[in-house]
């Protein structure tokens, strides 16, 4: 159930998603889902649904022009500057930063 609770996320990442909509996915409960995360994954389902997003949002920054505001609601964060934040958190850089080390 976590691959196919993963394989909805990456299908998914860009539009709002939640542990319940997971779950209704799945036709489990959302106790459950977490569950599933926690022991397989050690992780909630937030956390992985924001690695996921990170992880193509880095992609985005490697391989296009968008702005940082196209990416942040491309890969379904709903706020740019939360995103901002998020990421400088993560990857201790700014996505502009990031930007320009990986692209030199």
């Amino acid at each position: 159930y976590y691959v196919k609770a993963l394989q909805f996320i990456h299908e998914n990442y860009s539009s709002p998603i939640t542990c319940l909509s997971i779950a209704e996915h799945l036709k489990y409960s959302e106790s459950y889902v977490r569950y599933i995360f926690k022991k397989e994954g050690n992780t909630s389902p937030q956390a992985k649904i924001n690695e996921i997003r990170l992880y193509n949002a880095k992609r985005l920054l490697k391989s296009t022009n968008m702005s940082i505001t196209e990416i942040a609601f491309g890969v379904g964060f709903g706020d740019s500057n939360y995103f901002s934040a998020f990421f400088k958190a993560k990857e201790k850089l700014t996505p502009r930063e990031y930007r320009k080390k990986v692209n030199g």
